[in-house]
């Protein structure tokens, strides 16, 4: 006699598998830290939406995680390594600091050099109440005293982003700012953005030299090397350096700078 296959009406082995059960500790989690303030917990709202999402993400990383190794890597065939991910994908990093945003801005074609900083003061006053728990877009009273619940709030995760373009390709600065920006957020973090990008604009200088040479000198070399070291010592070029990543699954080779 076959032994009919039937799914279980009993708890899931484990809370990740339960979705209904992830969703409703997700709403009482919101219930409890918006204290009151989000009341509408229908499935039309798009913060249920996301949290929705969220626990199906979650339940089925949780429905493959439970799943025994073999089962994992059978879908490589008969190469099981094929079911990983190789380096360039499982090692690569996403922005992280104002120096890796530095690094996406310099890989732009006709980026010279690029600088980013933090943004102290956006022009734009805020403050909070903590007796109404409010925020609002004001300048905090100038005398404490008469408002001691309220502070002052400065922004932070802003960036200021100012972009040298090269003199070695013919590049239109619109069409510059346009590629660094959209490049930038395509990279930025939850909770940065920028506040300004930036063209700079070149400024001529004069230089005033009177230069001795040898007698076995051709002129327009030396002339040719004095631009030369002058350029590279008034606006000089970043160093690159490549190195030749083979990702072992994929079997291509990658250039990173």
């Amino acid at each position: 006699m076959i032994e009919p296959v039937t799914i279980s009406d009993q708890p899931p082995e484990h809370p990740v598998l339960d979705y209904a059960g992830l969703v409703a500790e997700g709403i009482r989690q919101l219930e409890r830290l918006s204290d009151g303030r989000w009341t509408d917990f229908n499935a039309h709202d798009p913060g249920i939406t996301i949290l929705e999402a969220a626990c199906y993400a979650l339940t089925d990383l949780g429905y493959r995680i439970f799943h025994d190794i073999p089962d994992l890597l059978a879908e490589g065939g008969s190469d099981p390594a094929a079911s990983l991910f190789g380096p360039a994908s499982a090692l690569m990093g996403w922005a992280v600091t104002p120096a890796d945003l530095r690094k996406i801005a310099l890989d732009v074609p006709g980026v010279k050099n690029a600088w980013i900083g933090e943004v102290a003061d956006t022009g734009v006053p805020l403050c909070h109440d903590a007796g109404t728990r409010e925020l609002e877009i004001r300048e905090p009273p100038a005398d404490p005293v008469t408002a001691p619940t309220v502070a002052p709030v400065a922004l932070a995760g802003l960036h200021r982003v100012s972009i040298e373009k090269s003199d070695q390709e013919d590049v239109d600065g619109s069409a510059l700012l346009r590629d660094v920006a959209r490049h930038l957020h395509a990279h930025r973090n939850l909770g940065e953005d920028f506040h300004e990008i930036h063209v700079l604009q070149s400024l001529p200088i004069t230089i005033s030299a009177s230069v001795e040479i040898a007698v076995a000198a051709n002129a327009d070399d030396v002339l040719l090397e004095i631009y030369q070291r002058l350029g590279a010592a008034i606006s000089p070029t970043l160093p690159t350096r490549c190195s030749m990543v083979r990702p072992w699954r994929a079997g291509k080779s990658i250039w990173t700078r």
